[in-house]
């Protein structure tokens, strides 16, 4: 089945006349929403008149500030989906005055929970569009008031995927490309250029984004600080580090160890800052993360480091989009790796015997430094398996926790 088709049961479109309330769930984060917005410009494309109202989580919702393709952001959703009754209560109340206006569509860009499936028949929809079951969440019986029943979001989908294929639903097949974030105001492209001359930038730069909410995702720091040196040595570029105020550790113990040191904006960027950074800079080496999207959608050249997590749900899907992908990782991907102690998300474990902790380990200095060669020196071409090197998970037995430790 093509990735946009809809299940069976839904293989023909709806038609939404134009002058419709659409009301969209995004339930996810910095990374999750930027993947959405393709299906967004699409859905605007369709329905050029109709009210577009997007349902999202606070944190990454300064995203859709002046965005042409929605005319409402409520920002209703947790940081995590709510868990006990006292959650599950304070967001059906955040979600209830959205669902007692009326809507024609309804669309849920990940698996539909529960509570917003029973809340949404409020709106008295006639399309409710979305996916029944996911890794952690089923709807059950409930999953009978979709309209249009996607049924899996396979984890292996990217978001961007997912959101693809939820639009085609309603709309037949779309296109998935990114345009980059075209309405930031003046005012923030004035603040980011006074932020990077106040740090003292003056030339074309690299930004190096070392960490990630995910400590298990992370790349030794000697290897950081070696791949610098090397940078350093080769090109003029200046080096730029970023991340949050919470990784600043791990920044500080980089740049230390660097001969040329290089210019920290640790801390010092918001979402929007950030974006107008890395859209600012030459190339970025990073682990996978919001960043992966945010230099996708910005056209920016990048070199991403990948672990047990597989390409293939934040990764490039066109070969034109110039991003190299460094994994060594053999498998499986995750979840099918998860340790039984693992609660991701929660900080650094740094459990020796953890398998997602190895991942990043089987890469080396050398395997990113020469996809950096081939970014700056204009040679790098996309795999000619491309599909298979980016796309398809890796799926092999699982792997014992008795592994030698590649990080030596």
């Amino acid at each position: 089945m093509s990735l946009l088709q809809t299940s069976p049961e839904s293989a023909t479109p709806a038609q939404t006349p134009g002058g419709e309330r659409i009301l969209v769930f995004v339930q996810g984060h910095i990374a999750d929403l930027i993947g959405t917005l393709p299906a967004f410009r699409e859905l605007r494309k369709a329905h050029p008149t109709s009210h577009i109202t997007a349902f999202v989580n606070p944190f990454p919702a300064i995203l859709l500030k002046g965005c042409p393709y929605v005319d409402e952001v409520v920002p209703g959703f947790d940081f995590a989906y709510p868990k006990t009754y006292l959650e599950r209560l304070r967001f059906c109340l955040r979600l209830l005055p959205t669902c007692l206006k009326h809507y024609d569509s309804v669309l849920s860009f990940s698996t539909v929970p529960r509570t917003v499936l029973l809340l949404v028949r409020l709106t008295r929809a006639k399309r409710v569009i979305g996916f029944s079951q996911g890794r952690h969440q089923r709807s059950g019986r409930l999953g009978q008031l979709l309209t249009h029943d996607l049924g899996m979001a396979s984890r292996h989908m990217s978001y961007r995927a997912r959101a693809a294929k939820v639009v085609a639903a309603l709309q037949g097949k779309i296109d998935m490309r990114y345009d980059p974030i075209s309405w930031l105001p003046q005012e923030q492209w004035q603040r980011t250029d006074a932020l990077l001359k106040e740090a003292g930038v003056n030339g074309p730069f690299i930004i190096f984004h070392p960490g990630c909410h995910w400590a298990c995702n992370e790349w030794q720091d000697e290897k950081w600080i070696e791949l610098g040196n090397l940078i350093s040595r080769k090109y003029p570029h200046q080096i730029v580090i970023t991340g949050t105020s919470s990784e600043a550790e791990k920044a500080q113990t980089i740049s230390a160890g660097m001969k040329r040191k290089p210019i920290s904006l640790v801390g010092r960027t918001s979402i929007l800052d950030f974006l107008a950074v890395v859209s600012r800079a030459k190339l970025l080496v990073g682990v996978d993360g919001a960043q992966t999207q945010i230099a996708l959608m910005q056209k920016t050249p990048a070199v991403i480091l990948f672990g047990s997590d597989s390409p293939s749900r934040n990764g490039p899907i066109f070969p034109e989009e110039k991003m190299a992908v460094v994994r060594k990782w053999p498998g499986p991907d995750f979840p099918e790796n998860r340790d039984p102690h693992c609660a991701l998300a929660i900080g650094g474990c740094h459990n020796p015997a953890c398998r997602a902790e190895q991942a990043l380990g089987y890469i080396s200095v050398g395997d990113v430094m020469s996809e950096v060669d081939r970014m700056l020196s204009g040679s790098w071409t996309p795999p000619i398996n491309y599909q298979k090197v980016y796309q398809q998970p890796r799926r092999l037995p699982v792997l014992q926790n008795t592994l030698s430790d590649p990080r030596g």
